[in-house]
C-alpha cells in the first residue's frame, strides 16, 4: 500500500519521501511505483521520488503518511519517533483500514495533529479516501488532510473513529443484510 500512496502523491505533483528500514522493500516499491506511473504515462514523476532508510528523512515535510504493516506496537513505536521528530505544524497521517486511530493516539505526545486516513486498493486508481478524526485530532489537522485528499484528486468521506470505519463496516453488514432478506421470501412458483 505505501507504494501506492507514494505513486499516488507523486503523480499529483507532490515531491514524496519513501522511508523503509529495508533496502530490498525500497528497492521493490521504487520497481513498482515507476511501473505504475508508466502506466498512468507520467513517468516524469518519478523524479519527485527519494528513498531512505532513515525516519530523519522526513525532516522538512509538511505531511508524513505511516502505512507500516507492522504490529500495532510496532506502528506506535514508529508514531511516537515521527511525533518526536518532526515540527509541531507537520501533519501525521495513520493508513489503516480498521484500527481505531485512537489506539494510535494515545502513544504520541502530540496527539491533536495526528488523524486516520483509509487509502483503498489501488491507491492511485480508487477514487474514495475515508478520513478518520480521533477524539483529540485538532479542527486545523482535521481541514489539512481533507485538503490532501483534495490535493490528491480523492473524494474525502468523514469518518468517526471506530473499528471498521465506514466502508468495512458496511461490507460486513450489507451481504448480511442481503442474506436476511433473501432468507425471508418465499418461493410462490410465478418466478416473483
Amino acid at each position: 500500500m505505501a507504494a501506492g500512496i507514494a505513486q499516488l502523491c507523486v503523480q499529483n505533483g507532490i515531491a514524496t519521501v519513501l522511508v523503509d528500514g529495508s533496502l530490498e522493500a525500497l528497492g521493490r516499491a521504487e520497481t513498482a511505483i515507476l511501473r505504475g506511473l508508466q502506466r498512468a504515462e507520467q513517468p516524469g514523476s518519478f523524479s519527485l521520488l527519494r528513498k531512505s532508510t532513515e525516519l530523519a528523512s522526513f525532516r522538512g515535510c509538511d505531511t508524513v503518511i505511516e502505512v507500516s504493516s507492522e504490529s500495532i506496537e510496532s506502528r506506535k513505536d514508529i508514531l511516537r519517533k515521527l511525533d518526536a521528530l518532526l515540527s509541531q505544524d507537520v501533519l501525521v497521517v495513520a493508513a489503516t483500514e480498521v484500527l481505531p486511530i485512537e489506539y494510535f493516539a494515545s502513544g504520541v505526545e502530540n496527539p491533536e495533529r495526528l488523524i486516520g486516513m483509509r487509502f483503498f486498493h489501488p491507491a492511485p486508481v480508487a477514487r474514495l479516501i475515508e478520513v478518520i478524526r480521533a477524539e483529540r485530532s485538532s479542527a486545523q489537522t482535521f481541514a489539512a488532510a481533507r485538503q490532501l485528499c483534495e490535493r490528491l484528486g480523492k473524494t474525502a468521506v468523514d469518518s468517526k473513529d471506530s473499528p471498521g470505519f465506514i466502508v468495512a463496516r458496511l461490507s460486513g453488514v450489507l451481504p448480511r443484510e442481503h442474506a436476511l432478506a433473501g432468507a425471508g421470501k418465499r418461493d410462490t412458483g410465478d418466478g416473483g
